[in-house]
């Protein structure tokens, strides 16, 4: 009887330590987890705030094709007069400087339209 109780006593002692020992690693999950859960939000955070700056990156492109397009026409439209005689020729700028001119605005506009071409998966408000 005397080895039973000691034996009992044993598995007693080993049965309180393996449940403190499972008590340890739920609250070692439990705390991982929510490191894990804190470092999520603040990648979820940082995706957000790049997704907002990059909606507005691309507003304000399409906001200047605007702009530039309206130049551009007004250019044109200058230099076309210029080029019928309507309007005088401005000194120091042949036609060949009006052109070049005219196309690099339009190379310019057709660059910032490819940018809002390559943003067009972002879903912007």
């Amino acid at each position: 009887m005397k080895e039973f109780n000691r034996i009992l006593g044993i598995l007693a002692i080993a049965t309180v330590g393996l449940y403190l020992l499972l008590a340890g690693m739920a609250v070692f999950l439990y705390i991982d987890a929510q490191h894990e859960r804190q470092a999520l939000r603040g990648r979820v955070d940082e995706a957000t705030k790049n997704t907002i700056a990059l909606c507005a990156f691309k507003a304000d492109i399409k906001a200047r094709i605007v702009e530039d397009r309206k130049s551009l026409k007004r250019t044109q439209r200058i230099v076309s007069e210029i080029r019928s005689g309507k309007r005088p020729q401005i000194p120091g700028l042949s036609d060949r400087d009006l052109q070049e001119s005219l196309d690099a605005d339009e190379r310019v506009i057709a660059r910032q339209r490819r940018t809002v071409r390559s943003l067009h998966a972002r879903d912007c408000p």
